[in-house]
């Protein structure tokens, strides 16, 4: 059996949700996807090969749910299917550039505030 990475939380940005026009599973779905690709100990580096039933399971919402969010994202280009195993999925630069690059902003920002809070205590 192969083992996944289990998913602890999500960052939902609203901003991002409402621009690539997708509701929150949808939003969930897509975020597992990209973080579970990312471990590098996946069989195809970059994809990820979690079940449907894994990631409801994960995200606590309905294989039926999970897969109308995958039809939406595969339909905006938000995530892809591999061409050799359809079963794997991975995020597209289309969300690496809107949720991801958004998130780092998100994350420097609170790093920094923090920095000058703890400098000024």
């Amino acid at each position: 059996m192969k083992k996944t990475t289990k998913i602890l939380y999500t960052l939902l940005i609203y901003s991002v949700r409402k621009e690539l026009d997708i509701n929150p599973y949808d939003y969930l779905v897509a975020d597992s996807i990209q973080k579970l690709a990312g471990n590098p100990k996946n069989e195809i580096e970059g994809w990820c090969f979690a079940s449907k039933e894994y990631l409801a399971d994960s995200l606590q919402i309905s294989i039926s749910t999970v897969k109308r969010s995958i039809n939406r994202l595969l339909r905006k280009d938000l995530i892809e299917k591999n061409k050799d195993n359809r079963q794997y999925l991975r995020t597209t630069s289309k969300w690496y550039d809107t949720a991801i690059l958004e998130k780092n902003k998100i994350n420097k920002n609170c790093k920094e505030k923090k920095f000058l809070i703890q400098k000024n205590s």
